[in-house]
């Protein structure tokens, strides 16, 4: 089985008491995009990405000076920040989790295309949604499709399920297309009762995702039915609301 998870917006490196030297997948794509960014001035990207200037400068900063060491890099699971980092908790995991994690896991991503846990990145800022034209695509989206699909269909030669498990966010699944995936997708959500109704809401779902993947790599989860039979910070599945290729997890009340 394969996961899918978002990046987050936070990157806060951090040492963790483990080393990792391994490469991300597409360094040369990263180039294209690298080279694309490092001609937007800070005014460009503060209207770009949606972004203070004051970010916009350091963005342009990290940029430009990507091939130096002024930014240090780290493994994916120690540089993102964001709430689902946070309830996962990358840095209380073992050496032998870790590396399960590594072939199980992906981390969509705008600049890298894709991230295993353990592949070293530089600190960013590109979302998938962001509308950056290039001369090769119209979008990140168009330009990321192929490539995604095609590592998670190589991986899935050497799985022995042909599931994958999307915990990432609409923005950055929409990247999946499903049709030209040798594997079956199936979503994962995550509902509160508010105001009379279930709805997703946006905080707790993240906090849920990281929990839910903490319990996948301690668990060395590989069928659906493990990810159903357990409780994730008090959400748990709701068989009549979920269908095969989408699991209902709903906030116990």
């Amino acid at each position: 089985m394969l996961f899918l998870l978002s990046p987050s917006k936070k990157i806060n490196q951090k040492d963790s008491k483990y080393s990792f030297d391994i490469e991300p997948i597409f360094t040369k794509q990263v180039s294209v995009l690298l080279n694309e960014l490092q001609r937007k001035s800070a005014n460009e990207l503060s209207s770009l990405m949606k972004i203070s200037k004051e970010l916009a400068e350091l963005n342009v900063d990290r940029y430009l000076n990507w091939e130096n060491s002024k930014y240090g890099m780290a493994s994916a699971f120690f540089s993102f920040s964001g709430d689902v980092y946070k309830f996962l908790d990358p840095y209380s995991l073992g050496l032998d989790d870790l590396y399960w994690a590594q072939d199980h896991f992906i981390i969509l991503s705008g600049l890298y295309g894709l991230l295993r846990p353990l592949d070293l990145m530089k600190p960013y800022r590109l979302d998938m949604g962001v509308k950056i034209k290039l001369s090769c695509s119209r979008d990140l989206y168009e330009f990321w499709k192929t490539e995604i699909a095609w590592y998670i269909n190589r991986q899935q030669k050497e799985s022995s399920s042909n599931v994958i498990v999307n915990l990432s966010s609409n923005e950055y699944f929409k990247v999946i297309d499903p049709s030209i995936l040798n594997g079956k997708v199936v979503n994962c959500v995550f509902q509160d009762f508010v105001g009379g109704h279930w709805r997703v809401v946006g905080v707790n779902a993240k906090r849920v995702r990281g929990l839910i993947a903490r319990y996948i790599i301690n668990n060395k989860v590989g069928n659906l039915e493990d990810l159903k039979k357990n409780t994730y910070g008090g959400y748990a599945y709701v068989s009549s609301e979920s269908m095969e290729d989408c699991l209902v997890f709903r906030q116990q009340i």
